[in-house]
């Protein structure tokens, strides 16, 4: 065929779900994931029980009544996103007929077609993957693929990074938002910030030295500075408006500049802090960022009223974070794993799981396969499956990847070196599955002559326990 268009297709509302978005965690997760369902609702609390401890005691006639259970509630909330593309009918068709050929290949390898069937609900679509599929089927499946690639990615990078607070970084700077709007430096960032996803969740939990509420923190060596800016105001009376990062407040003069300084820090720190800023500060306004290896602006404070202004100094140059240092992976495992609580450590080994960034992993397998190292100790950290995929574990715990190197650095994340240990169960990808929101369309659009594609899908990611994880970064 020259060219097609499309036979079309929709998915509303669970079949969004199941079809769409389901697949593409498929791989990037531990089996065992827990996924929350807020029923088309932006978000749903839930009550669970907490831990009961030892409940027995020696034998008496009648109901004692013992101690009442413990429990715990937390809100788990999705954010809504959309995704369009369009395509030429000559476009299309070599996109289309060049999937077609992918899957009749997958189909004639075992190895692939074991590897392809998990990216594709060969079900759902009403396709038998044991027997090789019509050109029809072929077609179906191809746009599928088509439909889905555009998203697969983002998705992931929404459950794992999404922020409420995420704006478009210095480094990025001007750019093409996905529903075409142009951004600058400091714009809202519309792609992350529907939503608070799974690390946003756990750094705002996270300390070296937890309460029971809180996440165990391992703090890395990644060698990044934190830039640090200062403005120092003067003058004898009025206002003066102090932009930096985006971010502008209006500071009022107040008796003296000591006085004026610390008014504006008490009134303006939650703002700037919003924005990735920690404000300080009694004599002089000391802006530093709140993840080192992210930069910003200088500042400005220029006068309003009267006389008052400000002068920016850049104190603290940043300083991105390095590549890790030989070894430093396994050794963050191994602080992660002493750093378990006695609830964490009781669960058996491969019933937990470490999920690591790309960079964590091949360091990782760096140091066991660097000369020297016994083929004992290297061997005993992987078990070699069938189809010669690498299963790779630390001290019997699984590894799994986190695909997200490439956003961290793409968007400015920080911290691009993670790692997550926890158990499956405690990890929640948060979807909505009800109401009309939820839907995928493909079709032709004769007047344009385009090809068409919308998706429209409510997602969040969140954990259940604080007890039961421990965060590298």
């Amino acid at each position: 065929m020259a060219t097609l268009t499309t036979a079309g297709s929709a998915y509303t509302g669970a079949e969004t779900l199941d079809i769409i978005v389901r697949p593409q965690f498929t791989g990037f997760l531990p089996s065992g994931m827990k996924p929350i369902y807020t029923d088309g609702a932006s978000s749903v609390k839930l009550t669970f029980f907490g831990s009961a401890g030892n409940a027995l005691a020696a034998y008496a006639d009648g109901f004692q009544g013992g101690v009442a259970s413990s429990k715990k509630q937390k809100a788990f909330t999705v954010g809504e996103f959309k995704s369009e593309r369009s395509w030429s009918k000559q476009d299309y068709s070599a996109i289309v007929q060049r999937q077609m050929e992918d899957v009749k290949s997958a189909f004639q390898n075992d190895i692939f077609k074991s590897e392809f069937m998990t990216k594709v609900p060969f079900g759902l679509l009403g396709l038998d993957p044991s027997v090789a599929p019509t050109d029809e089927q072929l077609l179906s499946v191809a746009e599928y693929l088509v439909f889905s690639m555009g998203i697969a990615q983002g998705i992931l990078e929404v459950f794992y990074l999404a922020d409420t607070n995420k704006i478009v970084e210095k480094a990025e700077g001007a750019g093409v938002f996905p529903n075409a709007v142009v951004s600058a430096a400091y714009d809202a960032d519309i792609r992350f910030n529907p939503v608070a996803g799974l690390w946003t969740s756990l750094i705002g939990n996270a300390a070296t030295s937890p309460t029971v509420n809180q996440v165990k923190h391992v703090a890395m060596s990644n060698a990044a500075v934190a830039q640090v800016n200062t403005i120092t105001l003067t003058g004898t009376g009025g206002t003066a408006l102090i932009v930096v990062k985006g971010v502008s407040k209006t500071a009022t003069f107040d008796n003296d500049i000591a006085d004026t300084t610390a008014a504006f820090v008490a009134a303006n720190a939650a703002a700037y802090l919003a924005a990735g800023l920690v404000l300080t500060g009694t004599t002089t306004l000391v802006f530093t960022a709140n993840v080192a290896g992210v930069a910003f602006d200088d500042g400005t404070g220029a006068n309003v009223t009267d006389d008052l202004a400000g002068g920016s100094v850049a104190t603290t140059g940043n300083t991105v974070a390095a590549d890790l240092a030989a070894g430093e992976a396994m050794a963050t495992f191994a602080l992660m794993v002493a750093g378990q609580n006695k609830s964490l450590k009781s669960i058996p080994r491969n019933r937990k799981v470490i999920m690591a960034t790309q960079s964590m992993i091949e360091n990782y397998e760096t140091t066991l396969g660097a000369a020297g190292a016994s083929i004992a100790t290297s061997e005993s950290q992987r078990n070699v499956l069938l189809n010669g995929v690498t299963d790779l574990k630390f001290n019997g715990i699984p590894i799994v990847e986190m695909p997200i190197d490439a956003a961290i650095e793409a968007y400015d994340f920080g911290y691009p070196h993670r790692a997550i240990l926890t158990v499956p169960e405690n990890i929640a990808p948060v979807l909505s599955t009800a109401g009309e929101f939820a839907e995928s369309a493909l079709w032709w659009n004769k007047d344009e002559n385009q090809n068409r594609a919308r998706v429209q899908l409510s997602v969040g990611g969140d954990y259940w326990l604080p007890e039961l994880t421990v965060v590298a970064y």
